[in-house]
């Protein structure tokens, strides 16, 4: 039903992923409200952070 339909991926911990800092997000976030640009498909975002220390 949606044709033009992206499904961005965040290769992450939890949910939703605005709880997760990441700049691929981000900036896929913005292109697509401020142009109306989806990001191709199967972009696979990483966290730029981890939840706990290693």
């Amino acid at each position: 039903m949606l044709g033009n339909a992206v499904l961005l991926t965040l290769d992450g911990y939890g949910h939703p992923s605005y709880q997760v800092p990441s700049a691929c997000m981000d900036a896929a976030r913005v292109t697509f409200l401020v142009d109306l640009v989806t990001p191709p498909p199967g972009t696979v975002c990483q966290p730029d952070e981890t939840p706990f220390p290693q």
